[in-house]
């Protein structure tokens, strides 16, 4: 399960990655004796590499000189 980026604006993605990954970070604490486990840490870390991506995405957008027209 990959996430597909819902917005333009990645302050608000990365916040709602956030969210995502800890309802499903939660729902493995909630649940760590339940068969779901391995799906729900599996979701957690799509939504964690997604989360670092759009970091990256944004430092590199940070340093960018814009060019002059």
């Amino acid at each position: 399960m990959l996430h597909t980026p819902s917005t333009d604006d990645p302050l608000e993605e990365l916040s709602c990655l956030r969210e995502k990954a800890e309802v499903a970070l939660g729902c493995v604490i909630d649940n760590a004796e339940g068969r779901c486990v391995q799906t729900l840490t599996y979701i957690a870390c799509d939504y964690l590499s997604a989360m670092r991506e759009t970091i990256e995405t944004m430092q590199e957008s940070e340093f960018t000189i814009p060019q002059r027209t």
